[in-house]
Formats: structure tokens, C-alpha cells, sequence
């Protein structure tokens, strides 16, 4: 079986594990405000995600129109003011 993916996996996102979002959560209920990004702070490539769950080679189609390259979070308000620190990092 073979995975389709948009573009050619050179672009990044922003994974964080549930377990740093639920820590995050518990941190944000003592605290009196926010918003907060709760993410990992780290870009990862699509294809190393891939990597690292599969594989199976992906199969590349054409980006699509509107799509974005990259996205990292900035989670530096959270790690401010509510003590936020990712522990789980992809692998």
C-alpha cells in the first residue's frame, strides 16, 4: 500500500505528543489567563514523520494551492508564564 501525500514532504508542522498537551492543560487551569500555543516548538518535516512511522515510501502528488510550507508554533508565552516545557519529543 502506498501513501499519497500533498508536495514533496519538504514541508513542516508543528507535532506534539498528547501527553505534553494534557500537562500543558493542568498548568494552564492554575494560571488566571492566556491564550497559549501549546505545541512543540519544533518544525518536523512530513517526510521525516514518515520516516519514523513507516516504510512505506510515500507517493508525491502536487502541492495543493493554499497549503502552507511551514508551520512552527511559538510557545514561548507558554513556557513564560506557565512553566510549559514538551518532554516527548517524536521518536
Amino acid at each position: 500500500m502506498k501513501s499519497l501525500r500533498f508536495g514533496d514532504g519538504t514541508q513542516t508542522r508543528d507535532f506534539v505528543h498528547v501527553n505534553d498537551v494534557c500537562s500543558a492543560f493542568m498548568l494552564a487551569l492554575k494560571h488566571d489567563g492566556g491564550p497559549f500555543n501549546i505545541a512543540s516548538g519544533v518544525g518536523t518535516s512530513l517526510n521525516r514523520l514518515l520516516k519514523t512511522m513507516t516504510d512505506i515510501p510515500p507517493v508525491y502528488l502536487p502541492a495543493r494551492v493554499g497549503d502552507i510550507e511551514h508551520s512552527v508554533a511559538d510557545i514561548s508565552l507558554a513556557k513564560e508564564k506557565l512553566n510549559y516545557s514538551p518532554k516527548t519529543v517524536l521518536r
